[in-house]
């Protein structure tokens, strides 16, 4: 139920409108928005590039192993079956854009 949560947040989090803006302004808004959710319990990490640049790059919360280390830019997760979604959404982003066939 919990990984179902956090697949739900990122599509939610990709998905905003926050993400499409490109003014610096709008990506320390998601910066406040994600640190306010971090305070409602939310852990995870964010990478946002544009044209190459880097525009949001940070880790929120704590990860749940012993200690309760504080996640950053560069802690490592276990992907597990969460990739599946993302991997069947990127290949029919493709063939819409006629450059793969399901058939």
């Amino acid at each position: 139920m919990r990984l179902h949560k956090i697949v739900l947040l990122a599509l939610a989090i990709v998905t905003s409108p926050m993400v499409l803006a490109t003014d610096a302004a709008d990506f320390n808004e998601l910066d406040k928005y994600l640190t306010t959710a971090e305070a409602n319990g939310f852990s995870g990490a964010v990478l946002i590039a544009e044209d190459g640049k880097l525009r949001l790059n940070k880790g929120y919360g704590k990860t749940e192993r012993p200690g309760s280390t504080p996640i950053t830019a560069d802690t490592l997760f276990d992907t597990g079956s969460v990739t599946k979604q993302f991997t069947a959404a990127a290949v029919m982003h493709l063939v819409q854009q006629g450059k793969l066939s399901t058939t």
